[in-house]
């Protein structure tokens, strides 16, 4: 099976907030069910700016693993911002937003190094997830 490496806490918000685009400058005809790989950079920045949609998940919050498989999900499309589903658009900035469906938090982590653009995924993997 296939994965994407995706930055925290935009994982997460897949995961658990309900975000089903992912921005990516770069197109894919790719569709069909990934892992989310949760990488080990974590976008510091973005963790202010998503704070109160964070709120609005109950405690207690899942956590954000990090280097990481921590989810599955369906890519359903791949679109320009302006083709996005009107309820996912605060979520599209682009150039290329993949669609997902079908998103499912795997019920424990699976420690997994990364990769650039889809990359399979061979299990076992390593032994620990970094939190």
């Amino acid at each position: 099976m296939k994965a994407l490496s995706i930055q925290q806490p935009w994982a997460w918000a897949i995961l658990y907030a309900g975000k089903r685009v992912e921005n990516r400058t770069w197109y894919s005809s790719f569709r069909g069910l990934i892992y989310i790989h949760a990488g080990l950079t974590v976008d510091k920045n973005s963790v202010e700016d998503l704070e109160a949609e964070i709120l609005r998940v109950p405690d207690p919050r899942p956590k954000a693993y990090r280097g990481a498989l921590v989810g599955t999900a369906r890519v359903t499309g791949c679109v320009s911002p302006e083709q996005v589903p009107v309820e996912q658009i605060s979520w599209a900035c682009g150039p290329w937003c993949f669609l997902l469906d079908d998103v499912k938090p795997l019920e424990k982590p699976i420690a997994y190094k990364g990769q650039l653009g889809f990359f399979e995924v061979s299990i076992p993997a390593a032994p620990e997830a970094n939190r």
